[in-house]
């Protein structure tokens, strides 16, 4: 039997239900803006396979402001796909000139009929020691605040720089390995995220978890 190929949003959705099947997770998160001139109606987000959309909730109908946030875990490595990538030759038997989320963005134009174009990525997650790591550092400084009574690193609490395209970083920015700020200097690996990015990610952690103790515990009655 014929291996089915498909798009880029179609083998994730099978790398999903494999890695599922061995027990495995996703290896990263991906997030990108959607933007649409339709009014659209806050709902509940919901989880369609390795696909979630979220509502930005903007206060404006400027279409420059994200209608929508499509959520993407991460199962399927183009890279170690030999009809996309070769070092060789040319492989274009597939290419269709958009990207994972400008076919999720078309799927959605073409079932609810309104115009929906996909933003480049504005946050990625990854699993394992590098994320481990920033929340043990985090912990240290909270630490360290409510118990030594040294204040949290100022560059932790400032307001997000804006990026192109309407984003905003993640993370503290500097040209050096230094940040130096009103009172002290630190270095870039003490200060891994801003609090607003902190706060966000353990948010969301504790209600997917919580989501998920909900479903099986239904499942299991």
């Amino acid at each position: 039997m014929p291996k089915i190929r498909g798009p880029l949003c179609f083998e994730n959705w099978k790398a999903k239900e494999k890695a599922k099947s061995k027990g495995e997770s996703w290896a990263g998160i991906s997030e990108y803006p959607l933007f649409s001139d339709a009014h659209i109606n806050r709902e509940t987000s919901r989880k369609i396979g390795p696909y979630q959309l979220i509502d930005a909730i903007r206060i404006t109908e400027d279409p420059k402001t994200p209608a929508m946030i499509l959520r993407v875990e991460d199962y399927y490595d183009p890279s170690c796909d030999s009809d996309i990538h070769s070092t060789t030759q040319t492989t274009n038997s597939r290419y269709h000139g958009g990207s994972l989320a400008e076919e999720i963005a078309s799927l959605i134009s073409l079932c609810l009929g309104i115009r929906v174009k996909a933003g480049l990525i504005s946050r990625g997650f990854t699993r394992g020691d590098e994320l481990s790591k920033i929340f043990k550092t985090i912990y240290k400084s909270r630490s360290q605040a409510l118990h030594s009574g040294v204040a949290f690193p100022k560059p932790m609490c400032m307001p997000p720089e804006r990026l192109q395209n309407n984003k905003f970083a993640e993370k503290p920015l500097g040209s050096k390995s230094v940040i130096r700020t009103i009172g002290g200097s630190w270095k870039t690996k003490d200060v891994p995220l801003f609090i607003h990015t902190f706060e966000y990610l353990g948010r969301n952690i504790l209600l997917n978890w919580w989501d998920s103790m909900v479903k099986t515990n239904t499942t299991s009655s």
